[in-house]
């Protein structure tokens, strides 16, 4: 009898990166690529503003998508354990 792998091994629920992460992050990177390119529009606000946006936006979509189950699909962050 096979034993079912979601009962041996721990509840694992993945969550985005921290907010204050994703910042620090942003801020190393938009200056990293103004240097290389010369282009201080970079570290315009608004586009670091963006770029924080979109990465917390791909951080919950990969959290959904390793926490859902292998047989079903997670239908919101409510029931992925986010509220």
């Amino acid at each position: 009898m096979a034993t079912d792998l979601r009962q041996t091994q721990p509840n694992i629920i993945y969550i985005p990166p921290a907010e204050n992460l994703v910042h620090q992050f942003v801020q190393v990177a938009s200056l990293q690529i103004a240097q290389e390119f010369d282009d201080e529009g970079y570290l315009h606000p608004d586009v670091m503003y963006g770029l924080c946006s979109f990465i917390k936006l791909l951080g919950q979509i990969k959290a959904k998508q390793l926490n859902q189950p292998a047989n079903g699909h997670v239908d919101d962050l409510h029931e992925a354990g986010y509220s």
